[in-house]
Order: structure tokens, then C-alpha cells, then sequence
């Protein structure tokens, strides 16, 4: 008898007391014909087979299965029709033959456990959270605007101008905020718990182009030279993909001046089975000599965790290629920083481009799930 399964690990954003938080998000619920598995902050799979027949099982956390019929029959166990399951535990509600009603079953790890595949969350795309997702998808070509944090869905050159204010994104739990980087006028926020920095140099302060978030495609040389002309081109250019892009996920651009931070504390509480253990990411400074022969840069390359510089390269220019970006997390690690900055010159042609952004994920050792801290080799 053949049997559709989905596993799954999801956790309820909880209500922050700080201000800046975002509203909860509504419980993730799975249907079925016979039963309603509603998670609770956890990792569990659902088996649903031809017959409506489901079974659930939790790896992690709780969920709460309920039979889907207002006049099932539920067992003296279960006498609302509805049970919490927690870790190890399965539970399976099938119809009955003469009734048409439900009833649920209880039962353990090693009764079903084994026909679920549990999916181990490695690492959480940087490209897929800035395009609007929670970094499991491959969600693209959306962006951010880097002087307000507003979403961008269209790429955009445009000049913006910046106020010397962090702009704290309320859109997305994984996107702290925003800023446009300027070291002249004193030190510069970097998140919404106050981090700042007061080593960025003096920038006109402003900040071009869209923070986008770009899928691992590239246009032919004299197509994107033509665009390119005309201010038309509306999607990065590199010409090495395969070396910017060796697991073909995609660009990350960020135009100097930008910077943008990412909640990795969020991250934690959403996949509380893993936890962020490094950022990497294949930087570069986007050559556009082959579209605009006579283009010149040179940009800053900054990378922060809670305020403190672990990653910087000045002066980057075209003919520097890639550089390898490797960033180790803590558990305590809340923030993750990026910013880009003009190198001393213009802004002209000043992106940098990420490829294969990703944020490495831990296995968290049952006795560190609670705070999730990463389990010790």
C-alpha cells in the first residue's frame, strides 16, 4: 500500500517582550481526511496512506493530533478526540469500517518510527531569507532597499540617501535591520540591540542599488553588455559562476554604502534542533570590465558578529577575484553583520557579490536544545 509522508521541523515565533519583535506567527497545521496535527514547536513527520489512515510521529518538541470528524469515535484515552504527542512518541488515527467514525491509536518509537525519513537541516540560505522565505527554499529575485529596509521586488539603481538611523525590518523574523554605513559622522549602529562600530570610514553617505537576492543564472557577455549601457540590467553579472557559484544557489549583491543583519538568535529558536555555527559565502567584487571596459572600483568588505569585526577586506578591486568568507558562530552569537563600503573612491560599479550565502546549522545535543547551543564533537 503506498503511503504520502512529510516530515518537517517548524517553531512558533514566541512573543518577544522587546519592542522591536514581530507579531507570532499562526500555528503550523498539517490535514489530513482523518486527522489535524497541529505542531507545538517541533520536528515530526505525518504518514497519510490511501485509505485517510494517518500516523504521526515527533523527533522533537510536541504536537497536538485531533481527529478530523466532529463524530469520530476517539478511544477512553482520548475521550475529546485529540492527544499531545512528545519526543518518541507516535500516534495513528484510521477510520472504522462500520461507522465511518475515526479513532486514534497510541503507540511507540519503534512501532512506525522507522518509515520516516528525518531531514537534517545543514544550512539555511542567506538568499532565500532576504527574498522574502525562512531559508530552507530557494525563493529569489527580491530585494531589500538598503536606506529603509522596505522590500524591493524589481531590482533598482537608484540613489538613496542615507539618515545615520538602523532601520529595524519588522517584515521578517530572520532580517534584524538595515543601515547605510557612514564613519564621518561617528559610530554606526549595527543592530537593534545597539551594537555599534565607530571604524567604518567617511562615506558620502548614501547607498545605490538594491540588496537583491538573485538565483545562479547569467546572462550572455553581449546581452548584459547592451543592458548594461542603457542602464538596464537587472540582474548581477559575473564572468566566473562556477567559481563564484559552486553549489549554483545564487548572488547575493550588496551596493556600497549597505549593511545588513540577520538574526541569528531567530534562527535558534525556529530549527531549535540546530543551531548557526558559521556564515561562508564566495565574495568578489562584481567585474563589469567585460560590459564597461572602462569601469573602475574599489570597495570595503566588512563582516560583524554583535558588533565585533571578524571578517575585513579594504580595497578590493576587480582584479583581486574571489576571496573565501568564513566566519565562525557561537551560541551566543545573536547578530550577523554585512556591509560593504566605497573603498576611499566613487560608488561607481561598487557591488559585491556573495555567492552561495549560506549560514552552517549544528546539531544541538539534546541536553542544549532549550538554548540552543551546538553539541560538542
Amino acid at each position: 500500500m503506498k503511503a504520502d509522508s512529510l516530515a518537517t521541523r517548524h517553531q512558533p515565533l514566541a512573543t518577544d517582550p522587546s519592542p522591536l519583535s514581530s507579531l507570532p506567527s499562526p500555528l503550523f497545521t498539517v490535514r489530513t481526511p482523518t486527522a489535524v496535527v497541529t505542531d507545538l514547536g517541533t520536528e515530526f513527520g505525518v504518514e497519510c496512506d490511501e485509505l485517510g489512515a494517518t500516523t504521526s510521529h515527533v523527533f522533537q518538541g510536541r504536537v497536538k493530533v485531533q481527529l478530523a470528524a466532529y463524530d469520530a469515535i476517539s478511544t477512553s484515552d482520548n475521550t475529546f478526540g485529540e492527544i499531545v504527542l512528545g519526543e518518541n512518541e507516535s500516534a495513528r488515527v484510521e477510520k472504522l469500517a462500520d461507522d465511518g467514525g475515526s479513532r486514534m491509536i497510541l503507540f511507540k518509537i519503534q512501532d512506525k518510527s522507522a518509515s520516516f525519513k528525518r531531514h537534517l537541516i545543514e544550512k539555511l540560505d542567506l538568499l532565500d531569507i532576504v527574498a522574502g522565505g525562512n531559508g530552507l527554499g530557494r525563493l529569489r529575485e527580491r530585494g531589500i532597499d538598503p536606506a529603509s529596509g522596505n522590500r524591493d521586488l524589481a531590482f533598482t539603481y537608484d540613489v538613496r540617501g542615507g539618515d545615520r538611523q538602523y532601520h529595524w525590518i519588522g517584515w521578517h523574523p530572520l532580517i534584524d535591520g538595515v543601515f547605510v554605513p557612514d564613519g564621518g559622522t561617528g559610530p554606526v549602529q549595527l543592530d537593534s540591540a545597539g551594537h555599534v562600530f565607530d571604524g567604518f570610514p567617511k562615506t558620502n553617505g548614501e547607498a545605490s542599488c538594491t540588496i537583491w537576492a538573485q538565483g545562479p543564472e547569467v546572462l550572455p557577455v553581449e546581452t548584459a553588455a547592451e543592458l548594461a549601457k542603457q542602464r538596464q540590467l537587472k540582474q548581477y553579472w559575473t564572468p566566473r559562476p562556477e567559481q563564484l557559484m559552486p553549489e549554483r544557489r545564487g548572488l547575493l549583491g550588496i551596493h556600497s554604502n549597505a549593511g545588513i543583519t540577520f538574526r541569528l538568535d531567530a534562527m535558534r529558536r525556529a530549527f531549535p534542533s540546530v543551531a548557526p555555527s558559521r556564515f561562508q559565502a564566495i565574495a568578489v567584487l562584481d567585474d563589469v570590465r567585460p560590459l564597461i571596459p572602462e569601469a573602475e572600483a574599489m570597495v570595503d568588505l566588512w563582516v560583524f558578529v554583535d558588533g565585533q569585526m571578524k571578517f575585513k577586506r579594504e580595497k578590493l578591486r576587480f582584479q583581486d577575484g574571489t576571496i573565501n568568507v568564513d566566519v565562525a558562530l557561537k551560541s551566543s552569537d545573536r547578530f550577523l553583520t554585512l556591509a560593504v563600503t566605497d573603498g576611499g573612491d566613487r560608488m561607481d560599479w561598487d557591488t559585491v557579490l556573495f555567492g552561495d550565502p549560506v549560514v552552517q546549522m549544528s546539531p544541538v545535543g539534546p541536553e542544549n536544545r532549550k538554548e540552543g547551543r551546538p553539541m560538542k564533537e
